[in-house]
């Protein structure tokens, strides 16, 4: 003890002295901990890398899948890469599932009691996670803490038809393994490395999941770019530190934000706290192990062509275009997320719902519509007009209130679809259970609380409407006696075959504006009526308005009075990809890339675009879908 001549103040210095060195030895004990655990993952991703190399030797020099996953009638078997390369780590993976068991991407064990497979993605209490699977400074319950480049590593989706033998290949799953000699420079690229967790945003927690690869490029946002967009797109995902990312991920990624984690401390140029430096721990495809502050790691290490493209020219460079749109989530105070359909007029209002919700969003506002399902159909809304009249399904919303349309006679039920400004409304009225070539749906016309039957074209037998202009021009689909659709035009009383692109037999008209042009869709006898090129109807004449490489289809939904073009599209394998933005003087375009690089949001689709050129989609923001308004800027 401190001699002075007050008791009292000797207790207080030598309580500071005490502070002193535990605000000093702490951090420092922690930070050699960290230090420690950082020569562990490194150790471990150093034997990985001897695995790697046998497997490299025993497999025609081809490195393994990052995964492989099989769906069949027992339910679904995934294994992945630790699992084919523990036979030569001998930790204890279970061969029999892999990484992952069912519907769980996890790393199970063999408990040394008996052999159960892990469903919980937890490490069971009687198994002791092994090395190298786990990093120490990564979740306690976590047992697999790496992943792979997917630039390197393939993967592979197999379906067994259900009751039948054959084996059918997901194509855009399906991508080969690079062989060693595939990779130009190993000692520069990439193999494995530390890896986030995955946030589960409805727990408010990190799961004991890790994917066992970064993004690939057949992801629903990734796999409709270029090579050289690709390369822009990783480029800036790679600098960014993601290792805590939560609901905020700015990449709207199918499987969230699986990126390289930066969890031990080290010298380099992160940004750690308290001074120390954030580090991850690389494997690259010689078998040489080295670890990377955060930002640091380049495109140039994950690409094995080093910036060329497939054919092995140099690509050429892309800057990152300037957005054309800003985009305004529409929500109101209890509907935040789940709408699937809306309505968008020239005012940039907008209505919006679901199955048990309907909205009104008005000056950045959402206000609840209060709608009570289903006894009066459901809160689907599909248009609203400039006065703020809202169609949806079989009732109006105006002046505040609730109104049904009623029946037609002679049908039991009604489907309105479109308003336009005189307060005419179209749609479809059906009879329950009858086939379309029975004549079980007409379009019709109903304004001041009358049904109008459209009638059908000569040689059809069923119609639907989808859009009215304000001039009371009408446009939807016909289904004739052979079942085709034909798009159809109704003026003045006479309803009118649209026709076809050439070599075509199908086609459905979706939108008109007030010049009269018409946008849709239509075949042009490719691909056995399975492809669908977007259309515009001007003087009674199909003009295709061109299909993306690579797309199954694309189909103009709306046009407003200037003349742009809204489109759907999906991939060869029906997966729904970004919208499209067609006008003349720019042709397609992609509206991700007409919108901020890191805005979080997965377009999906289309439903209109207004006079002011807004236009109303629908997507995913992190792990909500929801609608959202692009605004031009």
């Amino acid at each position: 003890m401190l001699k002075t001549r007050n008791p009292l103040l000797s207790y207080v210095i030598a309580g500071a002295v005490a502070t002193v060195v535990v605000s000093v030895v702490v951090p420092v004990i922690a930070t050699a901990r960290r230090t420690t655990h950082g020569q562990t993952c490194a150790s471990n991703l150093q034997r990985i890398g001897q695995a790697m190399q046998q497997y490299l030797s025993d497999y025609d020099q081809t490195f393994p899948p990052a995964y492989c996953a099989t769906y069949e009638d027992a339910g679904n078997h995934y294994a992945a890469w630790d699992s084919l390369l523990d036979p030569y780590i001998g930790s204890g993976v279970a061969p029999e599932s892999g990484w992952a068991y069912v519907d769980s991407w996890n790393a199970t064990f063999v408990p040394e009691t008996q052999n159960t497979k892990n469903k919980e993605n937890k490490v069971p209490p009687d198994t002791v996670v092994r090395a190298p699977w786990h990093c120490p400074e990564d979740m306690a319950d976590g047992v697999l803490s790496y992943g792979l480049n997917p630039m390197v590593s393939g993967a592979y989706k197999i379906f067994h038809n259900r009751g039948v033998d054959e084996k059918v290949v997901h194509a855009q799953e399906w991508q080969d393994s690079l062989r060693l000699s595939q990779v130009p420079d190993p000692a520069s690229i990439v193999w494995a490395g530390d890896t986030n967790r995955l946030w589960d945003s409805k727990k408010k927690q990190y799961t004991a999941q890790v994917f066992p690869e970064w993004p690939r490029r057949t992801d629903l946002y990734l796999r409709q770019m270029t090579e050289a967009e690709l390369r822009r797109w990783y480029r800036s995902f790679l600098s960014r530190d993601l290792t805590d990312y939560r609901d905020d991920c700015p990449y709207p990624l199918a499987w969230g934000c699986r990126a390289p984690a930066y969890r031990h401390s080290g010298t380099g140029s992160g940004t750690g706290s308290g001074g120390s430096k954030k580090i991850a721990t690389m494997l690259f495809c010689d078998g040489h192990v080295r670890s990377f502050p955060a930002g640091t790691l380049q495109v140039e290490n994950v690409f094995p062509d080093r910036g060329k493209s497939s054919s092995g020219t140099p690509e050429p460079a892309v800057s990152t275009p300037v957005p054309e749109y800003t985009l305004t989530p529409i929500q109101s105070k209890d509907v935040t997320s789940g709408m699937h359909a809306g309505g968008l007029n020239n005012r940039g209002d907008v209505a919006g719902g679901n199955y048990w919700d309907m909205i009104v969003w008005k000056d950045g506002v959402g206000r609840d519509l209060h709608w009570n399902p289903p006894s009066q159909g459901s809160g689907t809304s599909w248009g609203i007009n400039d006065s703020g009249v809202i169609v949806s399904d079989v009732k109006l919303y105006v002046n505040g209130q609730f109104r049904l349309l009623g029946q037609m006679p002679g049908y039991s039920g009604v489907a309105a679809r479109a308003i336009n400004n005189r307060g005419q409304l179209v749609g479809r009225v059906f009879n329950d259970g009858a086939s379309p070539t029975a004549g079980s749906s007409h379009a019709f016309l109903w304004q001041d609380g009358r049904f109008r039957d459209l009638g059908v074209p000569p040689g059809c037998v069923s119609t639907t409407a989808y859009a009215i202009n304000d001039r009371g021009e009408v446009v939807g689909s016909a289904v004739t006696k052979d079942n085709r659709t034909h798009a159809f035009l109704w003026s003045k009383g006479v309803m009118r075959d649209l026709g076809t692109l050439p070599g075509g037999t199908l086609s459905i008209a979706y939108g008109i504006n007030n010049k009269g042009q018409i946008v849709g869709d239509s075949d042009s006898g490719e691909g056995k009526g399975l492809i669908f090129h977007p259309v515009l109807w001007e003087n009674g004449q199909p003009r295709d308005l061109g299909m993306p490489a690579g797309y199954r289809y694309c189909i103009a939904k709306a046009i407003n009075d200037r003349g742009q073009v809204v489109c759907m599209t999906t991939d060869l394998d029906h997966v729904p990809l970004s919208p499209m933005l067609w006008d003349a003087q720019n042709g397609m375009r992609r509206l991700d890339t007409l919108c901020p690089f890191d805005s979080g949001w997965l377009l999906r689709e289309a439903y209109g675009i207004n006079a002011r050129g807004q236009i109303l989609c629908w997507g995913f923001h992190h792990t909500d879908m929801s609608l959202v308004l692009l605004t031009p800027k």
